[in-house]
């Protein structure tokens, strides 16, 4: 795996969503982004992801890391994000980040058409 010091956020880990205090004190500057994928909403407050190329555009965050955080951050997201998600790295309009990747099946979520989580 590629080593990255950002995060690409996609959903209520973006500043200003339900859960940006889980990251917040591990960012030190943020980015509007995209990647390519499919966005589903899955009925549960939060979104999904899966990432391919090529896709429509997923819009989203980058999150740069303070200095020497990734580490704690990424440990922190994992135990956040748990078993549903995967963190893979990505190809951002902004650089390479690391992002959570939907691990689950897609059949019962519905396609976020317009790849905007609000």
């Amino acid at each position: 795996m590629r080593d990255t010091d950002r995060l690409f956020a996609y959903g209520t880990l973006v500043p200003g969503g339900r859960y940006f205090s889980v990251v917040e004190r591990f960012v030190a500057t943020t980015a509007a982004a995209t990647v390519t994928g499919t966005l589903y909403d899955t009925g549960a407050g939060y979104p999904a992801a899966v990432f391919h190329e090529p896709g429509p555009a997923l819009h989203g965050v980058v999150l740069d890391f303070v200095a020497g955080a990734t580490a704690d951050a990424l440990a922190a997201l994992d135990r956040f994000e748990g078993p549903e998600y995967r963190r893979v790295v990505v190809s951002s309009t902004a650089g390479a980040a690391w992002a959570y990747e939907w691990a689950g099946p897609v059949t019962d979520l519905v396609v976020i058409g317009e790849g905007r989580f609000t």
